[in-house]
């Protein structure tokens, strides 16, 4: 695939799709987004490129924001937790960085990496780590198939910048955490270096291009007043094995919320309307497991995102009110996160939940 790129007016649809993908989590769309539009109309376009096109010993960084996801709405963004830390991490390696890469696709953290491309004036790399979003940084591709999450730097909006070193991945996001608990539940951090053919290796690739078209399917969905399954399973097309299904369509009848350890929990109930099945989904940051009527009908790693019934606006899990419209899609994981290896990190057992997972659109 050739070189692309993102200018201001693909934000808009960019950041529509990370929000889907987040599966309720992975940071505020709409702040970073402005953020990232305002970058871009100053400092111009940001290159997309391929993982084909990286040398084989370009050197990428992962970016993104550490904390609960309610806090990126309370905090502003400041330009200096994305510099110092991407500055400090080039000085420890005594190199430039060639390229940087989202941890996460989705929610907010889709965008960061072009809000670190834009400043450092480096592509961003259509691929990311978890194909989603999820709670923790150890729950990444990257981590999965044995790469090193060290050196990991970490800035605050405070001026604080920690180099966190450990032989664990797990370790390393446990200190992270702290640093991130510290600083007010966010801080942004750039980890697990690799070279150009360690991505094409360990990273889930095409996500940057999948957000674009699930965000440009929602716009179609929206002005012609489709069903965003149909679009959605249009826009997943390209990417084989990913497929889309609408779980539930109702009210918010219900919600919890409780911020420790850095992390958002919660429940979300909903009813149809009229009121006769219920729904439940359970949430650590993102949605993890989605019940109708006591029966299991989908669990991470598949994507189960809430959207506004009328607007196909996504509906984050810091954003659930009594009272809303919603429908409940999921998407299914990319292949990458279905392995083995990666349902021992990401799967419902992973979270504390004890069942096996089923792909969604799988026969039982």
């Amino acid at each position: 695939m050739p070189s692309g790129s993102v200018n201001a007016a693909d934000v808009a649809e960019l950041a529509d799709g990370c929000a889907l993908l987040g599966s309720g989590g992975g940071g505020d769309t709409h702040a970073l987004g402005l953020v990232l539009r305002s970058s871009l109309i100053e400092r111009g376009p940001v290159r997309v490129i391929d993982a084909s096109e990286l040398s084989e010993h370009a050197l990428v960084v992962n970016v993104g924001f550490v904390g609960a996801p309610i806090i990126a709405v309370e905090k502003l963004f400041a330009e200096r937790e994305v510099l110092s830390a991407l500055d400090a991490m080039s000085r420890r390696l005594g190199r430039k960085i060639d390229a940087v890469m989202a941890a996460e696709i989705g929610g907010g953290n889709g965008l960061t990496a072009f809000i670190a491309g834009s400043l450092l004036g480096v592509p961003v790399v259509d691929a990311d780590g978890m194909g989603r979003a999820f709670p923790q940084s150890d729950q990444i591709s990257y981590s999965i198939y044995g790469r090193s999450a060290s050196p990991t730097m970490v800035a605050t909006d405070q001026g604080d910048v920690v180099c966190v070193e450990s032989d664990s991945n797990r370790r390393i996001e446990q200190l992270v955490r702290a640093v991130s608990a510290a600083a007010g539940h966010k801080c942004f951090a750039v980890d697990y270096v690799m070279e150009g053919k360690d991505v094409r290796n360990c990273a889930v690739l095409g996500t940057t291009t999948l957000a674009r078209r699930i965000g440009a399917a929602l716009r179609m969905a929206r002005a012609q007043h489709e069903s965003p399954v149909q679009v959605l399973e249009e826009a997943l097309s390209s990417h084989p094995g990913l497929v889309a299904r609408m779980l539930f369509e109702g009210k918010i009848i219900g919600c919890t919320h409780e911020t420790r350890g850095g992390f958002s929990f919660g429940t979300v109930r909903a009813t149809t309307v009229p009121a006769g099945s219920e729904l439940s989904i359970d949430f650590q940051n993102e949605f993890l497991i989605a019940r109708r009527d006591g029966e299991i009908i989908a669990t991470t790693p598949d994507i189960i995102s809430l959207m506004d019934a009328d607007t196909l606006r996504n509906i984050g899990s810091e954003g659930v009110r009594y009272g809303q419209r919603i429908k409940v899609i999921a998407i299914r994981a990319p292949e990458l996160l279905r392995t083995p290896a990666a349902l021992a990190v990401v799967g419902p057992r992973a979270f504390g939940i004890g069942v096996d997972y089923r792909p969604i659109g799988s026969s039982s």
